[in-house]
């Protein structure tokens, strides 16, 4: 794989976000600051492109439990904090019903706002996958070994660029990152992801180190305006 000879945690460390602690953590507030409601899922096209984010919006103007989709383009990152910029307020957030009476988010609904139905209950279009349709996976590499399992996600400059699997092998738990590139494709009806790499590539990888993880000091908000 083209990437691996040059992979780095460097750009993580310096601008990257753990879909983790945004999914654990992230919660949504509106334009005068008050928090609202908090972030459920994160929406990825297949090739790792980050298409939008699922807010449940609680008590929002008199509507508890809204749930909206936000375009991940929407969102202004910064090093302290996370804002989405979103044009919902009293006036016309009742104008936004769901996509489809199906109830299927599809690739091009994310390129819009819109309600959604809650993240548990949502099906997706073709190409599109949840994060937490990864998350949780048994992880394996060449010759179909098992590796250990996908615990986190990082995402850079609107992409998902990184896949971090969770090793116990022998001792302690340790972490490692390993480059996304959108081959294979997602398979959200599986529990299994295959790392495109082999053993003298995987030997090659540090250890990935959370505390270097600059989203540690994002707060985990979004802003709604």
């Amino acid at each position: 794989m083209k990437i691996i000879p040059g992979w780095s945690y460097r750009p993580l460390y310096d601008a990257g976000i753990s879909v983790e602690e945004l999914l654990d953590e992230g919660r949504v507030l509106d334009r005068s600051g008050g928090d609202v409601g908090k972030i459920e899922s994160l929406i990825f096209a297949d090739n790792g492109e980050a298409l939008a984010v699922i807010a449940e919006i609680g008590g929002y103007f008199e509507m508890g439990g809204t749930h909206v989709s936000i375009p991940w383009n929407q969102l202004d990152l910064s090093d302290d904090d996370l804002t989405a910029k979103a044009p919902i307020d009293e006036d016309n957030l009742a104008d936004y019903t769901q996509f489809d009476e199906s109830g299927i988010l599809t690739k091009a609904d994310t390129s819009k706002i819109g309600r959604v139905e809650a993240d548990r209950g949502l099906d997706l279009g073709e190409k599109v996958f949840r994060a937490r349709d990864l998350m949780g996976d048994h992880a394996y590499i060449a010759n179909d070994r098992r590796w250990g399992y996908v615990n986190d996600l990082v995402v850079r400059d609107g992409r998902l660029v990184a896949i971090v699997v969770e090793v116990a092998a022998q001792g302690p738990s340790r972490h490692y990152a390993y480059p996304f590139d959108g081959e294979p494709q997602i398979d959200p009806g599986s529990r299994r992801y295959t790392l495109p790499l082999n053993e003298n590539q995987i030997a090659d990888i540090e250890e990935f180190d959370y505390d270097k993880l600059v989203s540690g000091s994002h707060t985990g908000a979004i802003s709604i305006e």
